[in-house]
């Protein structure tokens, strides 16, 4: 069995206060979309093995307990008092580490959806999103799928309309950034007006979405100047929003045409990643 696991972005990101536990509670609206890595499920007779193969770079992955797809199996298999078919689990990793895009949180709800219907668990959504908030805050969403706005610490869902046809050139800078010093430090970059925006209504549309900004991107353009090169590249060729997805370093650009979005692809730096895609109906 093979399955997508597909990449998210945050269409607006604005941070509340920190909770005592660490974590800061936020609203933005998650977005999956039609692209991602996929995991194949494959019954062994001997025990749970994670194989990887990273398209994206010649980077090695784990596949101990810290590689959220074993601590996923794990934490589903220590649910169940039956012996259960052990499986391994091959992944092909195409979504950029340290993007913002939640490659690992998708993969990891992905193991506890899948595992959930070969092992004939018949556990609910809100069961499964209650596992997995255990191992990351942007788990329950990719359980849940589609366009949600986030509330809480993110596990806090409520679905979002959407019927555009709207095209996203995402652009990976060579950088890895932190989430959680990202949290820690974004206090210091803002201004008193940019998080004046709320995030309002019920549906995604062009004039809504053109309100919707992410509260780490004057922090992010200055850490990293050259991506607001990025930002004026795209509006150049014709986007219509552009914003920077979780605390990045993932950027992205929405266009109405798809050639003027590949042309923008066509002029990224090589040492960039990019991709173009769309944002995934429900």
């Amino acid at each position: 069995m093979i399955v997508n696991s597909n990449a998210k972005i945050n269409i607006g990101l604005k941070i509340l206060d920190k909770r005592e536990d660490g974590y800061h509670t936020l609203d933005t609206i998650f977005a999956e979309l039609d692209w991602g890595d996929s995991l194949e499920f494959v019954e062994t007779i001997t025990s749970y093995e994670l194989v990887i193969t990273n398209e994206t770079s010649n980077i090695h992955l784990p596949t101990d307990d810290t590689n959220l797809i074993t601590r996923a199996y794990r934490l589903l298999q220590k649910e169940v008092d039956f012996p259960v078919q052990e499986y391994k689990i091959h992944l092909t990793k195409r979504i950029p580490m340290g993007g913002g895009l939640g490659g690992g949180s998708s993969n990891a709800a992905v193991v506890l959806t899948t595992l959930n219907r070969l092992w004939k668990l018949n556990y609910s959504n809100e069961r499964l999103q209650a596992l997995g908030v255990q191992l990351g805050a942007d788990i329950p969403f990719f359980i849940k799928g589609g366009i949600q706005r986030g509330r809480g610490i993110g596990e806090k869902l409520s679905p979002i309309m959407y019927n555009q046809n709207w095209y996203l050139a995402i652009i990976v800078p060579p950088v890895h950034t932190e989430t959680k010093k990202a949290y820690n430090d974004y206090k210091n970059y803002l201004n008193d007006n940019w998080n004046n925006r709320n995030i309002t209504g019920s549906e995604l549309t062009e004039i809504n979405l053109l309100d919707l900004k992410n509260d780490f991107e004057p922090m992010f353009f200055n850490n990293f100047p050259e991506i607001e090169k990025t930002k004026s590249q795209m509006i150049k060729h014709g986007a219509f929003y552009t914003s920077l997805s979780g605390s990045g370093s993932a950027y992205f650009g929405v266009f109405h045409d798809q050639e003027k979005a590949k042309q923008l692809i066509s002029t990224v730096d090589s040492s960039y990643f990019s991709i173009l895609t769309k944002i995934k109906f429900n």
